[in-house]
């Protein structure tokens, strides 16, 4: 984010790889082939500035492209501001100085604004009476994180024991910055979080632990297995403060269970940078108390099970959590994300089971744009196909790239799509594709 590229013959070059890359306010200037090339990759881009009379992107096959709010200048009277092949999707692009936006498959495309731009060619898979087009979901920004005097601040370290007491005076100490020094704080039961608390760091290697039948709630096997631990929550957010709570860099884990990281009691926004993450994994969720609340993620990697009128925004959403060589049946009732009626926004979503990635009812909305879902272990010999998304009275929209990978099977099973007791399964031809758009609403 926040991001200068000046000068150069490429100003961001994306080469093929496993994974997926997110860009988010970047400006691009004085290129000499190209402001952005990609190839292989799936990359989102939000909110790009293009200063360049060279093309600002070049978009090759094989990978994936979602450009949100982008505005290219400059230009040159016989090129186009985007060169883009196989899978992408565009929203909201303007140039200037070019001839066209855009030129998709060789096809030079009239207009310098494009509003919705998503390829009939390609793999596409719509519920009847739903539209062909994203939701377009309102997008917020993440909280500014606070910032005072680090002679202000209230260090932290590991006891060698129990650290519950001394996190929980910590935490009603009045205090608004709190950074937690490496190594792991072994807690016994939840540490409460108030609304004076605005900031937590951890440093490297910082993590929050515990017993596992206390903080557990699922295994490898079982991933959301009621009967694993009491499912107490590491750290729970209180009060109803208006300023937001940033949490940085601090993992946990409570090996070999699942562990239940953060749980959210409260409507003041909440953002989770870099951290709440390990393996085999674990889940944020939120309390009747959170109602009105917003969630921001950023490269993070934890469950999401929230319930009501509830947001959460996530910049490279990362899951995965491989069992590897798993058990037949391992991975079958994993679930990502459970959204009950609230609003999720996924900008760059990378997966590696074979899970289902989100489960959307009572309402419910959820967005994803962008992603690489790299299924391992898939297919009927662990356990049956699942699909990606459930809807059921709800709505969801995704464009992402599928892989196969180490001997894993891609899904043709998409979506399932729910109303009113009738189930409508969403496929496509299994193999290793990008997804232009896959839409259900099926809302009361």
């Amino acid at each position: 984010m926040n991001l200068v590229v000046e000068g150069f013959d490429i100003g961001i070059k994306a080469p093929g790889n496993v994974s997926n890359a997110v860009f988010d306010d970047i400006l691009l200037r004085g290129q000499r082939k190209y402001g952005l090339q990609n190839y292989g990759l799936p990359v989102s881009i939000r909110n790009l500035r293009s200063d360049n009379k060279v093309p600002a992107i070049r978009h090759g096959p094989g990978g994936q492209l979602v450009l949100i709010g982008a505005k290219l200048v400059g230009g040159a009277a016989n090129s186009a501001a985007i060169e883009a092949e196989g899978t992408f999707y565009l929203r909201d692009v303007t140039a200037r100085g070019y001839k066209t936006a855009l030129q998709a498959d060789g096809k030079v495309l009239a207009g310098l604004t494009i509003k919705e731009f998503i390829p009939q060619t390609g793999l596409s898979k719509v519920l009847d009476g739903s539209p062909r087009a994203s939701l377009g979901l309102p997008v917020q920004d993440p909280p500014p994180v606070f910032h005072e005097n680090p002679a202000r601040w209230k260090m932290l370290k590991p006891t060698g024991g129990s650290d519950t007491a001394m996190l929980r005076q910590a935490m009603d100490s009045g205090a608004a910055t709190f950074c937690l020094s490496s190594g792991n704080y072994q807690l016994d039961t939840t540490v409460t979080i108030p609304p004076t608390v605005r900031r937590i760091i951890g440093g490297f290697g910082a993590g929050l632990g515990g017993p596992r039948e206390t903080f557990g709630f699922g295994d490898l096997e079982k991933p959301d297995n009621p009967e694993v631990g009491k499912d107490l929550p590491f750290l729970r957010v209180v009060g109803r403060g208006k300023e937001a709570l940033v949490l940085e860099q601090v993992g946990g884990g409570c090996w070999p269970y699942r562990a239940h990281y953060l749980e959210i009691a409260s409507p003041r926004p909440v953002s989770v940078r870099y951290g709440l993450g390990g393996h085999p994994g674990g889940k944020v969720t939120t309390t009747a108390a959170a109602i009105g609340g917003s969630l921001f993620l950023l490269e993070t990697s934890a469950d999401l099970h929230f319930n009501g009128d509830y947001r959460v925004f996530a910049w490279q959403y990362n899951p995965g959590n491989n069992p590897f060589n798993p058990k037949a049946g391992t991975m079958k009732n994993r679930t990502y994300i459970r959204n009950d009626g609230g609003l999720v926004w996924i900008f760059g979503f990378k997966t590696e089971s074979p899970a289902i990635h989100a489960i959307t009812k009572n309402g419910g909305r959820t967005e994803v744009l962008g992603g690489f879902f790299r299924d391992h272990f898939g297919g009927p010999d662990y356990g049956g196909e699942v699909p990606y998304f459930i809807v059921e009275d709800a709505s969801t929209s995704a464009t992402y790239l599928q892989q196969a990978w180490q001997g894993g099977k891609a899904r043709a099973l998409q979506m399932v799509a729910k109303k009113g007791g009738k189930e409508t399964p969403m496929a496509l031809t299994p193999d290793t594709f990008g997804v232009q758009l896959l839409r259900a609403d099926t809302g009361r």
